[in-house]
């Protein structure tokens, strides 16, 4: 049974409708005919300030002018609806984003004129474009990859690619397993893992991982469950920073300290503890200028922090002191399992 069947009842309905949806009728070349409060509402005119008036004056003079335009008229006036999401200008060129339907009315089988039913989307549209915006600065800034919860890869943008080595090719559809080293990937920790992030739970800490070649990279990143409608997780998203660089550098100090530190304190000697931070903290400096093009800003920080331990390597305490306070440390850390 069609709901328009009868007189009576079709304007019924309409006048239902038209307490809730934005509408504007048009004759078959596109001039207004009339419109609702909330239509014009919507788009801030009175409906003396519209009627009589052509449709184009809603849309913005490029697409007023173009083919498309003249199609899509031609197309209602055949008597084929429309129905999509339009951008359109209010008054004041205002920016409104509606909803919307354009149905052709017949009469003894023959269009007569269109009406427009529409919802007002601009806010939602507005929110879309700006978390959209906030995805592509992120994306920008840090490494993404989208994975289903069960761990297969969705996509991942540039940096990812960039930080890993691989076409995207080369990764869609495989496990996230791929970036991890072999022990791991079978261990119960990593089962652990994709469990954590299947039941809703965020995982942020650094990781290693390992790129194209075996090679090995450093993340600093956070693995994030997204959910759907029905609060259940639907993907897993990661935001990632490529730390290897900075790892690096720490391993290089690491190393230099081990090779350059090797003295063991003798009891009752602190005068040779003191000539020995002097030497030790000049082979790192030099140590340290070889790393500098690395990370330079760093590198110079800690060279003036050893130039200044050279002038004075106890810290304003006596030698004596100092000694006894290394040497207590060299034995705890001799204690240690």
């Amino acid at each position: 049974m069609n709901i328009l069947d009868r007189g009576a009842n079709a304007v019924a309905v309409l006048a239902a409708l038209s307490k809730s949806q934005a509408m504007i009728e048009f004759d078959l070349s596109g001039n207004i005919l009339t419109a609702n409060e909330s239509f014009c509402r919507a788009l801030g005119y009175e409906l003396t300030e519209i009627v009589g008036k052509h449709h184009s004056m809603f849309v913005e003079p490029a697409y007023a002018s173009s083919a498309e335009y003249k199609a899509f008229w031609t197309k209602l006036s055949a008597g084929k609806f429309d129905q999509q999401q339009y951008k359109r200008l209010g008054k004041g060129g205002r920016e409104v984003w509606i909803e919307a339907s354009y149905n052709p009315v017949f009469r003894r089988g023959k269009p007569v004129k269109v009406i427009k039913i529409a919802t007002d989307i601009t806010a939602q549209k507005q929110k879309s474009a700006e978390h959209a915006g906030k995805i592509d600065a992120l994306s920008r800034a840090q490494a993404i990859i989208e994975f289903t919860p069960a761990g297969e890869i969705l996509t991942a943008n540039d940096n990812f690619l960039t930080a890993l080595g691989y076409s995207l090719a080369e990764i869609q559809g495989k496990h996230h397993s791929m970036f991890c080293e072999a022990d791991y990937s079978r261990s119960e920790a990593y089962k652990e893992f994709w469990r954590k992030l299947a039941s809703g739970q965020l995982v942020a800490d650094e990781f290693t991982r390992v790129g194209k070649g075996g090679r090995k990279v450093y993340i600093q990143a956070s693995y994030n469950p997204i959910f759907d409608l029905n609060g259940k997780v639907f993907k897993v998203v990661k935001f990632a920073t490529d730390v290897t660089a900075r790892v690096e550098n720490v391993e290089q100090l690491a190393l230099c300290l081990t090779r350059s530190c090797g003295w063991r304190p003798v009891a009752g000697d602190p005068e040779a503890f003191h000539s020995f931070t002097g030497k030790a903290a000049f082979r790192l400096q030099q140590r340290l200028g070889k790393v500098e093009g690395r990370d330079g800003d760093g590198c110079r920080k800690c060279q003036g922090d050893l130039r200044r331990f050279q002038r004075n390597p106890h810290g304003g305490r006596r030698p004596g002191k100092t000694y006894r306070a290394a040497s207590g440390i060299r034995r705890r850390n001799r204690r240690r399992p």
